[in-house]
């Protein structure tokens, strides 16, 4: 079979170069040409080399630590961060500070802070396995929708999210919701309200429907997925349709446009759950992971970190059959593409590590401290230049590291 998909390729070359002939025969300029036939050459080659594999261009990809800085976030217990769709701004999810923080990614200055109205309600102590008088208003992770416009946030006692409309201009909204105010720099303050909406026990990560009619929401203690519809552009009209029985501990979920499935992790039932994005049923159950945690996903493949297992693995999206595997620093929870994709960035809690793998082969390339036990990342890219922002949850600070990818 390879040895056709070659003569495939040879044949497919030479009638490139001979329409290269023929335009500069004629005083055309080829350059535009050459450049595609060079690019369709490395790609269908490497496709033939690989055997229906996908092909990053970055397959020997490597970091060089430029800068680094330390933040004092102030918000206690970060438990995320998010970058904005227009890349202009950074978002802390401060859980035990019960707000939300947002700075300007490139002066790295606090803009304004979402302080919400605290409200009993009942906590899980993960050391003892016990519920516990707590506030309802713990921010856990987060989601941008209609094009930035909303930042959905999940409260981890509250049972449900709310989306803060970043624009700060709503009408009414009506029940159910949850009041905050936003401090700005100057600190002044306005009260808000935020349309919030029931989801399952202990909500944690929350995904985006390609389309961005829905939300995908992981419920920690329901062993559900709450599927929210947010077709409308009102808020009054968004409403959860559906909650979908997962196995035990759900976290990670991946909406993927390119598979049309949807896939979520079970942490204590060391399972991958892959389902049909339209009607929801189960198409299959992948086992033997070790508490899969986070997930992400490029064209081909899907990435997960096994928390215990110390490992970031890579499977093949369509023959769903692990393609690369390797160990981690302790506790690997969070990662992160660069934009570009060539590079992901792995938050390891128990060891303080930043490790940065490349994702053709998931070789590690790199490793930084970030102490204070890190656990969420967000990335920047310009041109070879990223930017790390690492949430440190201990230490109530935020990391940022300053790398060139060298290709």
């Amino acid at each position: 079979m390879p040895h056709k998909i070659i003569k495939r390729l040879i044949f497919f070359l030479t009638v490139f170069d001979l329409i290269m002939i023929l335009l500069l025969a004629n005083g055309i300029d080829a350059s535009f040409f050459q450049k595609r036939s060079k690019i369709s050459s490395n790609a269908l080659l490497a496709s033939a080399e690989n055997h229906s594999t996908s092909f990053s261009p970055y397959t020997h990809a490597k970091v060089q630590l430029t800068r680094q800085q330390l933040m004092n976030a102030q918000g206690r217990g970060i438990k995320s961060v998010l970058l904005s769709p227009d890349k202009s701004k950074i978002y802390s999810l401060n859980l035990e500070g019960l707000s939300v923080y947002e700075y300007d990614r490139k002066s790295r200055k606090l803009n304004r802070e979402l302080r919400f109205k605290p409200t009993q309600g009942k906590g899980y102590n993960y050391q003892t396995r016990q519920w516990y008088s707590s506030m309802q208003e713990k921010p856990v992770e987060g989601c941008f929708s209609h094009d930035g416009k909303y930042l959905w946030v999940s409260l981890h006692n509250a049972g449900g999210i709310v989306a803060w409309n970043l624009h700060m201009v709503e009408k009414q909204i009506k029940q159910p919701i949850k009041e905050g105010y936003v401090v700005y720099s100057d600190q002044t303050r306005q009260l808000t309200q935020l349309k919030f909406i029931e989801t399952g026990t202990t909500p944690k990560y929350i995904s985006l429907a390609p389309e961005g009619d829905r939300l995908f929401v992981s419920n920690w203690h329901s062993n559900t997925i709450s599927v929210i519809d947010i077709s409308s552009d009102d808020p009054n009209d968004w409403k959860k349709i559906k909650d979908l029985k997962t196995k035990a501990v759900p976290r990670g979920i991946v909406a993927s446009p390119s598979a049309k499935k949807l896939f979520s992790t079970n942490m204590a039932s060391n399972s991958i759950m892959v389902r049909d994005m339209e009607t929801y049923a189960v198409d299959t159950i992948l086992t033997g992971y070790r508490q899969p945690r986070h997930l992400l996903e490029d064209e081909y493949y899907l990435y997960a970190t096994l928390s215990s297992a110390e490992k970031l693995i890579k499977i093949n999206k369509e023959s769903l059959e692990l393609s690369a595997s390797c160990q981690t620093a302790d506790d690997p929870r969070t990662i992160a593409f660069s934009e570009d994709k060539s590079l992901i960035f792995c938050t390891c809690y128990g060891d303080n590590k930043l490790e940065i793998y490349r994702a053709y082969d998931l070789e590690k390339v790199g490793e930084v401290k970030s102490y204070g036990g890190p656990v969420g990342v967000a990335t920047y890219q310009e041109d070879n230049h990223v930017e790390v922002w690492v949430c440190n949850y201990k230490y109530a600070s935020i990391s940022i590291f300053d790398f060139d990818i060298v290709y």
